[in-house]
């Protein structure tokens, strides 16, 4: 079984259910990140994380706040975080980049 089989099982039940979501996948990093490349989540029509992971707090409310536009207009969208701690108010140096 794959590590992201909950994930494809949610989604399966969340179609039948006919329940809107979001899928959000990391597809790039850079230097040092807590998300890596294949990671995925899914988040509801209110930027809830439903299931998956894709990288700690300051990015995941970022994703979150983006999934939620992309529900509410259908337009796909690539988000690219540069995970410098001054930009990120982290207070930690994580000194990456994901999208």
């Amino acid at each position: 079984m794959s590590k992201h089989s909950d994930v494809f099982e949610i989604i399966t039940d969340l179609d039948v259910a006919e329940t809107p979501f979001a899928i959000a996948s990391v597809f790039k990093v850079q230097g040092s990140s807590s998300g890596k490349v294949g990671d995925k989540a899914l988040f509801d029509e209110n930027g809830k994380r439903i299931v998956g992971y894709i990288g700690g707090g300051c990015i995941e409310n970022r994703v979150a706040a983006t999934a939620k536009e992309t529900l509410i207009d259908g337009i796909p969208r690539t988000v690219e975080i540069d995970l410098d701690s001054d930009q990120m108010d982290m207070g930690i140096p994580c000194g990456g980049y994901m999208s």
